[in-house]
């Protein structure tokens, strides 16, 4: 009796890694490898890459193009959809927030779009005696304050004619607001002094996911204290660290997204 694997199943954990090692290069790849590239990347005859990829084709994990090139297929697509939609985002997100605050120390707010509002759903508290305050379920229009409009930058322009319909009819300057909202596209991050609040300094950056935008992540706290030169001085970390959980939520390219939204479109 021997402990040690069977030369069977070795053989068949090196080729389940080998066929992992190529599913992953297919997804990675920014255009669809031939077979050729493929081999060439994993140091493996064409035959062998050939067979892994058959296997990967039977079940519909990968595919080819007409000119021979391999892609994602349906069935990791489906797979994909299924893990990403069971997310949870708010548990996903809390050590993120835990991050902006150590960068930061100041109170760090995480607000989800609810049709035309952004609700609170996380909130992580300063440390400092005298610091903002947000109550778990406060809930603005998306016009409303940083944390709203970084989220109302990034969705279609009809949904963001529509909301600021709304705003209008509320007495909202429009205009102001659609010059803020193409400067937060330019920036991928809103600061602020006031916009919402008298005294109060804001920095939002968008969350994204798979899908597009879907939340904001706002770091609030007094003007004395969170100024416009400090925010402006946070703003790379916690952009970067906006980015790391779009890209833990499945957004492909956060950094690109939140820098030029207009090419989302």
């Amino acid at each position: 009796m021997t402990d040690r694997p069977s030369r069977s199943a070795t053989f068949g954990a090196q080729t389940a890694g080998r066929a992992m090692q190529l599913l992953q290069l297919i997804v990675a790849s920014s255009r669809p490898p031939s077979l050729a590239e493929l081999a060439a990347t994993l140091g493996v005859n064409k035959s062998a890459v050939y067979r892994l990829a058959r296997e990967l084709e039977e079940q519909q994990l990968v595919v080819t193009t007409d000119d021979h090139r391999y892609v994602a297929g349906p069935a990791l697509v489906a797979l994909s959809a299924r893990v990403l939609s069971r997310l949870d985002l708010r548990s996903l997100a809390h050590k993120y927030l835990l991050e902006a605050s150590d960068r930061t120390r100041e109170t760090i707010g995480l607000h989800i779009r609810s049709g035309s509002q952004r609700v609170c759903i996380d909130v992580v508290e300063a440390i400092h005696p005298v610091r903002r305050y947000l109550n778990l379920g406060e809930t603005y229009p998306l016009y409303a304050g940083p944390s709203g409009k970084v989220i109302l930058a990034y969705l279609p322009e009809p949904e963001i004619d529509s909301i600021l319909a709304r705003a209008a009819e509320h007495g909202e300057d429009v205009a102001a607001i659609r010059k803020r909202l193409a400067e937060i596209r330019q920036k991928g991050y809103m600061a602020a002094i006031g916009d919402q609040h008298p005294g109060v300094g804001g920095l939002s950056v968008p969350i994204f996911n798979f899908k597009g935008v879907v939340a904001s992540m706002t770091i609030s706290g007094p003007s004395e204290r969170w100024t416009l030169e400090a925010m402006e001085a946070a703003a790379p970390d916690v952009v970067a660290i906006g980015a790391e959980l779009s890209r833990a939520l499945g957004a492909t390219e956060p950094d690109e997204l939140s820098r030029n939204g207009d090419k989302r479109r």
